[in-house]
This record gives C-alpha cells, sequence and structure tokens, in this order.
C-alpha cells in the first residue's frame, strides 16, 4: 500500500504540471500535443493504482459493510432516484431519537459534530422536515433543534439537500435561509449550525457567506453514519440504516472497478478517499 502512496503522490504532481503546461498559452502545439500523451498515461496510472486501492480496501471489509451488499433499501433503486424530499424525510427519521430505530441522538450527534458543533449530550430534541421559514423564506429540507444537557443551551442544525448531480440551489437559497436563522440566533440566543448536503460536496453558490454552511456529500454522510451506527448494531434500526446507506453508495459510488473508464474511476475514487474505508474496519 505504501508503494501505491508514494506512486500517487508523484503521479499527482506530474498531473499538476501537465495540467498548468496545457492551459499555458505559450506553448506551441506540438509540445501540447505531446503533453496530452502523456497526461493519458498518468491518468492510466492513476487508474490502475486506484484500482488496486479499491480493490484492496473492499476485500478486507466486514461481511455486512453496506458496500458489500448486493441490494440497497430500494431494491436496484439508489437514493439519487428517489425526490428529494422522500429522502430527506427517510433521513429526518434516522435522526430523530424519539423514532423506534433505538439509534438516540448518536446519529444526530455526529452530523452536528462535522458540521463544527462539540456537542456530547442532547436534549429536548426536535426534528422537522420540510421547515416553514416566514415571509416567504423558502422551506429548509431538515431543522433540528434542542439544548444541551450541561449548559442548557439552545442549538439547530439546517440541513439542505440535493440529491442529484445536475440540481442546482435556487438563487439566492441560502442567503434567504440564513436570515431566518440570524432571527433564530437572535431569539433563542444559541447557536446553529448547517449543512449542504450534494453529491459531490460541492460548495453552495446561493450564499455569500459560504461559511455558514459545511458541504458534505452523499459518500461522506454515509461515512459518518455507519461509522456510529458500528458500534450500536443491536439498535431496532441498524438493518434499515445498513440497506438506507447502500442505497445512497449505490447511487454515488461505483464498485465496478474494472469496467469503468479512467475519468469515470478518478472522479467517483475522489469520493472513496473522502470514505477512508479503511478506518471505518
Amino acid at each position: 500500500m505504501n508503494d501505491y502512496l508514494t506512486a500517487y503522490g508523484t503521479d499527482q504532481a506530474r498531473l499538476k504540471l501537465l495540467h498548468e503546461l496545457l492551459r499555458d498559452r505559450t506553448v506551441k502545439s506540438e509540445t501540447r500535443l505531446a503533453t496530452t500523451d502523456k497526461l493519458d498515461s498518468h491518468l492510466q496510472t492513476l487508474r490502475d493504482f486506484f484500482v488496486k486501492r479499491a480493490q484492496a480496501i473492499a476485500s478486507s471489509l466486514p461481511t455486512d459493510h453496506p458496500i458489500m451488499m448486493p441490494f440497497g433499501l430500494l431494491g436496484d433503486l439508489s437514493i439519487a432516484q428517489l425526490h428529494e424530499t422522500m429522502h430527506t424525510r427517510m433521513l429526518a427519521w434516522l435522526l430523530d431519537p424519539d423514532k423506534p430505530h433505538r439509534f438516540g441522538t448518536v446519529l444526530l450527534r455526529a452530523l452536528l459534530n462535522e458540521a463544527g458543533a462539540d456537542l456530547l449530550e442532547l436534549t429536548n430534541v426536535q426534528v422537522h422536515t420540510e421547515f416553514p421559514l416566514p415571509s416567504d423564506l423558502g422551506r429548509v429540507d431538515i431543522f433540528a433543534t434542542g439544548k444541551t444537557a450541561d449548559s442548557e443551551e439552545s442549538w439547530g442544525l439546517w440541513i439542505e439537500a440535493k440529491s442529484k448531480q445536475v440540481t442546482q440551489e435556487g438563487q439566492d437559497q441560502l442567503s434567504r435561509y440564513e436570515q431566518h436563522r440570524s432571527a433564530w440566533r437572535r431569539n433563542t440566543a444559541g447557536r446553529d449550525y448547517g449543512i449542504f448536503l450534494t453529491p459531490d460536496g460541492r460548495y453552495t453558490r446561493s450564499t455569500e457567506n459560504p461559511q455558514q454552511w459545511v458541504t458534505l456529500s452523499y459518500i461522506r454522510l454515509a461515512d459518518l453514519l455507519w461509522r456510529e451506527a458500528g458500534s450500536h448494531r443491536d439498535a431496532l434500526g441498524f438493518e434499515w440504516l445498513r440497506l438506507y446507506l447502500s442505497s445512497i453508495i449505490k447511487g454515488y459510488l461505483s464498485n465496478d472497478w474494472e469496467s469503468e473508464s479512467a475519468s469515470e474511476l478518478l472522479n467517483k475514487l475522489s469520493y472513496f478517499q473522502i470514505l477512508d474505508l479503511e478506518a471505518s474496519l
């Protein structure tokens, strides 16, 4: 594995240099063609590295890991094929400690901490879907709120989700939500956190204050929930969660390593570095 990582680091540096050469309009066309050939070669090297790495990791995963399942909660369908509202209701169900899955606040706390909170005990938790904001500011996909057990301080978590790669948030959508977030903080004297959930964890374009939102890919979401659920395998909702995560993985991460084109593989396995499955064992 170390040999692979060394090769990856070397080729990553070469790719960056080759990319700059291709962008440099002062470079002669003959040099540009030769550079393209080298780029293809290095892409193939990277592809081979990622294939070996992915296969090595997959072969060492526990048999109940969701990435190994032949089907998900929706059979052959993936989360990406659902209407976004249906998916956010499924996620909200998992985050709500009052639901019968018996994960308590474990999954919700994982997302809060990913968003920048450092909360251990949560009380008075309420989880809302399609939460309406005043003055026609819109509806937030998921809004969770509650208090901390130690200080009774209010906290809030706002989650806006886009399940399809081509779906864009509305113009100034998150900026409108921030108006209400600001009012909520004033009224409650609490702290709040925002998550923008997308297939690739891309930065939001609908706010001038992107630091108000932590961008999260669906694969990173799956990784976070799986890590927390691993120590709660006796929970009633564990198998449901495993199927749900399998449906996410099927939608956003292919495990058909050999048949992917180099560009598709590199794109999808950029998730794999974030997923860091070795740390989930």
